[in-house]
């Protein structure tokens, strides 16, 4: 993508620059029970039917150059694997995140964000970007804060019911900047 002088102009008007933290799917772990890795398609294959709900788990430090307070949200990319979406058919996702700051409990609950996507006329193999929900940060997010989150397909919701798999390829947290970074180990600039 090319970034013209007008995108510029644009950013310094709203005073705001955003980037990605990416997770991608080949170097996530699996949870309790984990979808399958196609190595031929490459990403996780979340089924339609499985014993419990597919889990694959991320964790991250917060960049040093978010703005503390500032925008946030967990957005995927996945596509339907097996078949298009028929009519009414839906898949459910779930992100289960917790995030704590140095010097804070680090088994606390988990937070639970979701967002049910209507796969009617989504075409099998097409690239889809869905919004999962913005994480709420600790009262106190420090520089060098942790977030985990849980990714699942929730086929338990009778919401999910799109009767094929479909296959992640990334996690990604959309986020606000401030800074290029920080000028000591826990220390913004300034």
């Amino acid at each position: 993508m090319k970034i013209t002088p007008m995108d510029i102009t644009h950013a310094l008007k709203n005073g705001k620059w955003y980037e990605d933290l990416r997770f991608p799917a080949y170097a996530a772990a699996t949870g309790p029970t984990a979808p399958t890795y196609d190595q031929t398609n490459l990403g996780y294959e979340f089924n339609d039917n499985p014993a419990a709900n597919e889990q694959i788990q991320f964790i991250a430090q917060i960049p040093h150059h978010w703005r503390q307070g500032g925008y946030m949200d967990i957005h995927i990319h996945w596509c339907l694997l097996e078949d298009d979406g028929a009519a009414d058919e839906d898949v459910k996702w779930d992100a289960l995140y917790r995030w704590y700051e140095i010097g804070a409990t680090s088994n606390a609950a988990f937070t639970e964000l979701s967002n049910t996507v209507d796969v009617s006329g989504y075409t099998q193999w097409i690239h889809q970007f869905t919004e999962i929900g913005n994480p709420t940060p600790p009262a106190t997010p420090g520089v060098s804060s942790i977030l985990e989150i849980k990714l699942e397909r929730d086929t338990d919701d009778a919401a999910d019911d799109h009767p094929h798999s479909v296959l992640l390829k990334e996690l990604d947290l959309h986020y606000e900047i401030d800074s290029m970074g920080s000028w000591e180990e826990a220390s913004k600039w300034g």
